[in-house]
């Protein structure tokens, strides 16, 4: 079956955050970018009946990575309806950014969830399962 990729955009205060949306058979890797230098920073996981485990890589100036705020709250968005495996991936870095421009990274994140789950409910599930034993 052939991967299949979507992608959504949202702007606000002088910046924009990109979501890919890259189903592999039933699962899905989503990945965040954005501003102006584009990175990995933080992995979210997700799956039914799992608790939601994130990953903060280290920054080379600040600690941690923060992007976190960004993949849970996509996870809290489509957590109660996703029937796959998820693994979320964000890193948005703007140059410079004001507060208004870290304030507006929670609204862009609560409208990426909103966009994904309306796409998750159109495009259900809807793969073969995978056989593990040779008929004999």
């Amino acid at each position: 079956m052939p991967e299949k990729t979507f992608k959504f955009t949202v702007a606000q205060s002088g910046y924009s955050l990109d979501m890919l949306v890259r189903q592999i058979g039933p699962d899905l890797l989503i990945s965040v970018t954005g501003g102006t230098n584009p990175h990995i920073g933080v992995v979210t996981t997700l799956a039914p009946g799992l608790k939601t485990q994130t990953v903060r890589f280290l920054s080379p100036h600040e600690g941690f990575h923060k992007e976190d705020l960004i993949t849970e709250r996509i996870a809290a968005k489509i957590s109660p309806s996703l029937t796959r495996n998820c693994v979320i991936t964000a890193g948005v870095h703007v140059n410079y950014i004001t507060k208004k421009q870290i304030a507006a990274a929670g609204p862009m994140s609560d409208k990426l969830g909103e966009q994904l789950l309306l796409w998750l409910k159109s495009h259900p599930e809807n793969t073969s399962k995978p056989i593990y034993k040779h008929p004999e």
